[in-house]
This record gives C-alpha cells, structure tokens and sequence, in this order.
C-alpha cells in the first residue's frame, strides 16, 4: 500500500518538533515499510522562509520514509497560532490547492490524519474524493478547542465554552506577523555553521530573561494583523459578525470541524476518554474506535535487566516533557514548594494534629519530604522558570536540570529512577512519557484525568492524584518516600506495553479493512 502520513511537524525530526504525537508518527512510519509499505509523509505551518508564496518542498529522507513540507502556510501550526483567525481551520485555499495537487501525484491508497494543524479540515474531504481511505487519531483537542489543551487561560478546564464567547478571551499568542518572522529568521539561523547551537544558546537566553522577571508567557496583546490569504474570512463573514458576534466564528469552527471529522472513514482515539469526549462532542460513535498506541520504548525496555533499588538512598523522580502550564512542570514544582512552606508555617499547627493520618503527617513535615527526593527534570523551555527553580534547588537533596532530552538517552535516564511524575492539568490524551516510563518498569505518580487511567491503576501499578490538587499530590509523593516497599509492588504489576511493532500490524490490517 501507498500510505501518506499527515501531520504539522515534519516526520524526520520527531520529538524535537511536535512532540510525542511526531515522535509515534514516526515510529509508525518506519514500522509500516519494514513491513513493505511505501510511506509518505507531509507537514505544514512549521517551515517558513524568505519567499512570498506557499510551496512543497521535498525534505530528507528517513528510513525508507519519503518526507515533504508545505513551506509557507497561511497556517501557523500549533493551531493556537491561528487563533485570531479560526475559520481559516475549515478553508484555507491555498494549502488546499497544494495537497489536493500532491494526492493527485503520489496516488496514496491510504491518508492518515495525526491533526489538521497547519492545513484545514477541508482536507480531509479532498483526500476522501480522491478515493484514499482516510482515517484521522484524536491525539489532543485541536478539534474542538484553538487552544489544542482546552484549558481556559491556560489554568482551568473548559468545561462550557459558552457557544464560543470564552473563546474571545481565553488566549493571547504572539503576533501573527511577529511569528511569521521569527520562524524565517529560525530557518535562515540554522543554515549557518554552528546555526543550531547559536539559535539554542539565543532560545536559552531569552527564557532566562523571562524566567528572572517571573514570567511563563511573553503576554503580548492581540495583534490585528491578518495572513495574506485569508480569503474565507474576507468573503464569507461579514463587518457585524466579526465585530458583534465574533465568538459564532469560534462555535461555526467546532461544529464544522467536528461535521468535517464525521466525513473520514474511520476515527482512532487513543484513549477511552478521548472516545467518550468526542462521541459527546458529536462523533459518530460507529466511526471512531479506541486504539491504544505502541511505543518504541517498549522494545527497549523489555531487554533490560532492572538493578535492584536501594532504598537507603533518596528516592530519584524523574519528569520529562515541556516546561508548559499545561503539562503541569509548573504546578509539579509549585506542589514541591508548598511542601516546605507548609511546614515552616504551620509548626505549631502540625503538633496538634495527633489523630492525623500518616500521610496527611508527611506533607506537613515537608522539608524532611524533600531532603529525601532527587528530582531530574528533562523538559524544553525549563529555564523559563528559574523563579522556581532557585528556591526548590536548595531544599532538595538533588536537583537536576536538562534543557530537553533526546529519545535514546531514555534508557539511561529512566534507569536508575524510582518514580515518574506526569502532572498534566488538561485532559492528556495518551502521554507518550507514560508508556515510555512504564516500559521502562518506573511507576508513574499520574494526573487522574484523560487518558492516563487508561494505563495507570491506582495502587496497583503506580499512583494516580487529583489533577490541579497541590495537597493530593504532595500526600501521594510523601507517602512514596516513606513507604518505599510500594516501588516493588508497582513494578511487579506493570505489564509490558504495546511495542511500535505490534501497533504497525494492527494498523496495517486496519487500513486493510477500511
């Protein structure tokens, strides 16, 4: 079969751009032509330059897999680059023109959908009418929300987006043209000798910038600033509706992208919450269908043998991911620091609370709680909270800071840790940190909330806390430290994950029934 990957990052860079989304597109991708597949794939809203016009451009190849790139996009990807302008998620002509011209070319049998970011859900009836079988994953909440987390302001879940007026006031992104620029000036960066490092070292210099003045987000104003080809809006919605009722454009995009969703031949969720949200949302229930995603990790760490745990040393947890509110580092070291200032405040209180329960003990007691824990953070962006940083890094045992990590040095990071923390406050689809954390047999201090109860069972193979709940949290990291006998347990119960192998065999017989 010809299959045609679709997706906002470009495949060949995996995890370093888009995430664990890109990162398991590409694993699929390889997967799917060792088993003797032709795969393709093309990205959009990530690549910019110094041209006037969109464009396909051929990218490197990657093990066996043929890669190109839409530079150019009226599109920004992520989605929440395109926020001011959300109709342009349904229609955007001139990366239509552009795909349709390219599914005429390569002729693909299949079309997989990983996100609509960067192209429009438009595409997805152009590669229908082409006779492709078409199948979309629901990995985040692009869909219905152009703030992908569907957290209002980046703090709370939006339950009730109240037909799209708190869509008006829930995000401020940077400048359309403001970033148009800075993507054209990241390319040309690094074409030159040493580009990446001087770009990086730059990147790292601005989030300490921002990280000394106590801030996560540049919060710029809205700017009026509108693509070039926004001929959707141009034509279609009027002076009064973009004035008065601007918050219908965001509830038009919900329904019509939800409608245009409907039109796929099938739907992947990745997790049973994911299902259930959006068969609420208006899914048709008999299109779309759970299918838990493989993971490379997994391969890996079923041939490792496992060190026996010390338990006299501190107790090492590991997070990894972005430095971003949403996948919860922020909260995660807040929750830290309450810990300790909980103790120093309330001594004279903690005395007097002789029927308390154990638990509840420890995290007043927090200073002895943390001298006894090793955090090690791998997460991108992380300088952007030195505010928090400095003052946990001297009531810690250890703790130790990593700009990002690359995929194969997994193994030996999650080796000698006792515990993950995943702490997202948004419903997280199906956190590749997760699998990766399990396959490599390290219990997972998990967020109960979207897919991760799918694979964490509390008490059982690790443990789940209220999301967004400092005080469940801190209760259920200090009840790790002083019950070390639990890491055993947990361990024992983790059964292996999917491997990128079994899932590529369950995805190719489903192309295959489509």
């Amino acid at each position: 079969m010809k299959i045609l990957y679709v997706n906002w990052a470009p495949l060949w860079r995996g995890a370093e751009v888009g995430g664990g989304v890109n990162l398991y597109s590409q694993s699929m991708a390889v997967k799917l032509v060792e088993l003797g597949h032709t795969l393709f794939s093309i990205s959009s809203g990530f690549a910019y330059n110094l041209k006037n016009r969109a464009y396909i451009k051929k990218g490197p190849d990657f093990m066996g897999v043929k890669n190109y790139e839409i530079f150019n996009a009226p599109n920004i990807a992520p989605g929440f680059f395109n926020y001011e302008n959300p109709m342009q998620d349904i229609e955007e002509p001139v990366v239509e023109e552009l795909f349709e011209n390219f599914i005429r070319h390569i002729k693909p049998d299949v079309v997989h959908f990983q996100n609509i970011e960067g192209f429009s859900v438009k595409c997805i009836d152009i590669a229908v009418k082409n006779g492709c079988r078409t199948i979309f994953s629901l990995h985040n909440y692009h869909p219905v929300c152009n703030q992908i987390y569907l957290l209002y302001k980046d703090k709370t879940i939006c339950e009730d987006f109240d037909n799209g007026r708190k869509c008006l006031e829930c995000i401020n992104p940077p400048p359309y043209s403001k970033e148009i620029l800075r993507r054209r000036a990241a390319f040309h960066v690094h074409r030159l000798p040493l580009g990446d490092r001087i770009w990086r070292k730059g990147q790292r210099v601005a989030g300490l910038v921002r990280g000394l003045i106590g801030k996560q987000n540049d919060n710029q104003e809205i700017s009026d600033n509108q693509p070039a080809n926004s001929r959707l809006l141009n034509k279609q919605i009027s002076k009064e509706l973009l004035s008065d009722n601007r918050h219908l454009l965001y509830a038009n995009r919900r329904k019509m992208i939800i409608d245009g969703l409907n039109r796929a031949h099938k739907i992947h969720a990745v997790s049973e919450f994911v299902r259930n949200f959006y068969i609420k949302q208006g899914i048709k229930p008999e299109i779309v269908t759970t299918c838990h995603i493989g993971n490379k990790m997994a391969e890996i760490g079923n041939k490792i043998e496992r060190k026996q745990t010390d338990y006299t040393k501190p107790l090492n947890i590991v997070f990894l991911g972005i430095s971003s509110q949403p996948k919860g580092l922020p909260f995660l070291l807040e929750t830290l620091l309450c810990m300790d200032k909980n103790d120093d405040n309330n001594q004279k209180a903690n005395q007097q609370k002789q029927t308390a329960t154990k638990n509840s003990l420890s995290v007043l007691k927090g200073s002895f709680i943390l001298k006894q824990i090793n955090l090690y953070i791998h997460a991108r962006g992380v300088w952007t909270l030195s505010h928090l940083i400095k003052p946990l890094s001297e009531k810690l045992n250890l703790l130790e800071i990593h700009d990002g990590y690359a995929f194969h040095n997994l193994p030996d990071i999650l080796y000698s840790m006792n515990y993950g923390v995943v702490p997202p406050l948004w419903y997280d689809n199906a956190p590749q940190v997760v699998f990766e954390m399990m396959a490599m047999k390290v219990p997972v201090i998990g967020a109960d909330i979207g897919g991760i109860p799918d694979f964490v069972k509390d008490m059982d193979n690790g443990i789940l806390f209220k999301p967004g709940d400092k005080i469940d949290l801190a209760s259920k990291i200090s009840m790790v430290v002083n019950n070390r006998e639990f890491e055993s347990k947990f361990k024992k119960n983790i059964v292996p994950m999917k491997t990128p192998d079994q899932h590529a065999q369950e995805l190719e017989e489903f192309y295959i029934k489509l």
